[in-house]
């Protein structure tokens, strides 16, 4: 009986490749394999197209009264401004080593915002969520009325946006990767900072959720929540030797006392508290309830007629007038003890404007009021014209028209009954969201809460703060409805 050879030279199995691997003649055959490939990739054409279409509009940009104290910034010193945050005047510093163009900023902001989208939809897939899912808050990021406009304007938002998706995005990464990505979103939570000091808890939210993250403690979280915390607190520890190194002013911006004041000064009244000494000229004899609504924290800062400024002088200021800060910071300290519920009603009357932004308190920055500042139109002899000129000589002034974007933003603007709807989403996710991606539903969804309410309570309202949060807000209540649709279907089939 023969038996049969095998063959002198068998046949090798050719090695299976991705579909992307094989150049673009596959992208189809990658997106038949996975459809929610291609509706991203479509969703970032459209929000390319938008992106594009926007600029052609109106050129080179928009801009906002914040935006020529940022010029000025670039132009003067970093630290000319004691009241800011300086990272988004070195972002222009080193866009204008580039090229002094304005529009090179718009241009750059726009594909801050497009990263932001896609690592939004990366962080939900990560998560198990199904695509489309993960596709709201992608979505969101690069449809929104609200994000167009912010990123076509000389504003830290978009930075902030960013950093803030990347510190989220690292530190889902660092539950499973290891202590790199723990590094990373620390860093990242720390240069949020540098844009906006209003993202200052996202240093601690992203450590204490790397350490609670499994549920129990043990030496691998203990180790990236070290890391995490470490890496923050040094890129804060960075920014303020340098702030001290440049202006001669300790911690994130010298307006610190500034800002504590105009939280509340519309509702202090000295005959419920001692004002510390020297502060005694900070009281006003007109009773709160009687006080006019246009005296909002910017009022306060900022006007001729405040009893701060009539006391200390401007804010603006560099250097400040010696002890202004610390009396500011202790009459502020001095009012909330004095005042706890007058305190919190007037937080509440701000919270409620997240909902209702017509509610009347002494916050005044609604989507309304903030898209009339953007399109008003900076002359050279204002302030905002004066240093976007000094700052890019070759540009022209603001020209253009953005109407069916003011139509549109209007239009996608998450206030009333589609803020609830998110709100309500988020406060679910956690409890409805099983298995491994409720922790990462904790991280989102608590991040979104604290840094919606913490400017509440140490400033007041101003829509500028919501937009960054827009993108986390829908991958939170993105999460919440999955998590609900689930229980519902498992429910569902029990019964059936």
């Amino acid at each position: 009986m023969s038996v049969a050879q095998p063959p002198a030279n068998p046949p090798v199995a050719k090695a299976r490749r991705s579909p992307l691997s094989r150049g673009p003649a596959s992208w189809r055959d990658a997106v038949r394999l996975d459809p929610a490939r291609g509706a991203l990739v479509g969703l970032l054409l459209v929000g390319i197209g938008a992106r594009v279409a926007l600029s052609l509009s109106v050129q080179p940009g928009l801009t906002y009264p914040d935006s020529g104290n940022y010029f000025e910034s670039a132009v003067g010193g970093l630290w000319s401004d004691p009241l800011r945050a300086a990272g988004y005047p070195m972002l222009l510093d080193v866009l204008r080593a580039i090229t002094p163009h304005l529009l090179l900023v718009v241009a750059v902001q726009h594909l801050m915002g497009l990263a932001a989208a896609v690592l939004l939809f990366a962080m939900l897939r990560r998560l198990g969520a199904p695509a489309g899912v993960a596709l709201i808050p992608c979505a969101v990021v690069l449809l929104s009325g609200d994000e167009l406009l912010i990123e076509h304007t000389a504003l830290s938002e978009t930075a902030l946006t960013l950093l803030l998706t990347m510190a989220l995005y690292c530190a889902v990464r660092a539950r499973r990767s290891g202590w790199v990505w723990a590094i990373a979103a620390g860093a990242c939570a720390g240069l949020s900072v540098w844009m906006r000091a209003a993202a200052l808890p996202l240093v601690v939210i992203v450590p204490a959720w790397l350490l609670l993250c499994e549920w129990r403690l043990s030496p691998r979280t203990l180790a990236t929540c070290a890391v995490s915390l470490i890496a923050g607190l040094a890129t804060l520890a960075t920014y303020t030797e340098w702030h001290y190194l440049g202006s001669g002013q300790g911690g994130l911006a010298a307006g610190d006392g500034w800002q504590a004041y105009g939280r509340v000064a519309s509702f202090a009244d000295c005959s419920k508290f001692t004002p510390p000494a020297g502060t005694q000229r900070l009281c006003e004899a007109t009773p709160p309830r009687l006080r006019p609504l246009y005296q909002t924290p910017v009022y306060y800062q900022y006007d001729q007629s405040s009893p701060a400024v009539q006391l200390f002088g401007p804010p603006w200021m560099n250097p400040p007038q010696p002890g202004a800060q610390s009396a500011l910071t202790r009459f502020a300290i001095a009012a909330v003890e004095g005042q706890p519920l007058d305190y919190l009603h007037a937080v509440w009357q701000d919270a409620v404007k997240l909902i209702d932004p017509s509610y009347p308190s002494h916050s005044n920055l609604t989507p309304s009021a903030l898209m009339t500042a953007l399109f008003t139109r900076p002359q050279p002899t204002d302030s905002i014209g004066y240093w976007e000129l000094r700052a890019y000589p070759g540009d022209p002034l603001e020209h253009g028209s953005a109407g069916a974007f003011r139509w549109w933003e209007k239009l996608t603007r998450i206030t009333g009954a589609p803020f609830v709807l998110l709100f309500v989403l988020c406060l679910l996710a956690p409890w409805s969201v099983r298995g491994q991606p409720r922790s990462e539903t904790w991280l989102i969804v608590g991040t979104v809460l604290v840094l919606l309410l913490f400017p509440l309570f140490v400033h007041g309202y101003e829509y500028r703060y919501v937009i960054p949060l827009i993108g986390p807000f829908a991958a939170g209540a993105g999460l919440g409805g999955w998590g609900v649709a689930e229980r519902l279907h498992e429910r569902r089939s029990i019964g059936g």
